[in-house]
């Protein structure tokens, strides 16, 4: 079973006075709509950081769900490919024919999962990602990278 959601967080939505239609793209996908995040395959936590976080972890969910979806999109089989997370550690993600693999810099986790289905669930997360930026920040879909990280929502 496949988990993969945020938690919009009133608490850590943008001041009023931010704009971030105006900050650099990196900005935006490192620092900007920050909200818990948990993605969790069979059971294991692959976002956690021990004695930090347990399953739900702080990401800026734009920037993750867009490098989370070019990246499993993109990959062929025998490739494999790391995406780094705010705070420290890294998921590696590698393509073994249908499947994908799972790996985390921070914990001894390996599991797997269909390729198809977490696509599935990726391509859900990002649109729902795209979703409440654009509600938190309605001109930040008038910025030059919202076609990258929002690809069907522009």
């Amino acid at each position: 079973m496949i988990e993969l959601a945020f938690r919009p967080d009133p608490v850590d939505d943008l001041e009023v006075d931010e704009t971030p239609e105006l900050a650099p793209a990196a900005a935006i996908e490192h620092t900007y709509f920050v909200v818990p995040v948990r993605l969790s395959i069979d059971g294991e936590e692959l976002l956690a950081f021990p004695g930090v976080y347990p399953d739900w972890r702080p990401l800026p969910v734009l920037g993750f769900a867009s490098q989370l979806r070019h990246t499993v999109v993109a990959l062929e089989h025998g490739q494999a490919k790391t995406i780094t997370l705010e705070d420290g550690g890294s998921l590696l993600i590698s393509r073994e024919g249908d499947s994908l693999v799972f790996t985390t810099s921070l914990a001894p986790i390996r599991v797997s999962a269909s390729r198809d289905e977490f696509i599935t669930v990726v391509l859900n997360f990002s649109r729902e990602a795209c979703y409440y930026a654009r509600s938190i920040s309605p001109a930040v879909s008038t910025h030059p990278s919202w076609s990258t990280w929002c690809p069907k929502s522009s």
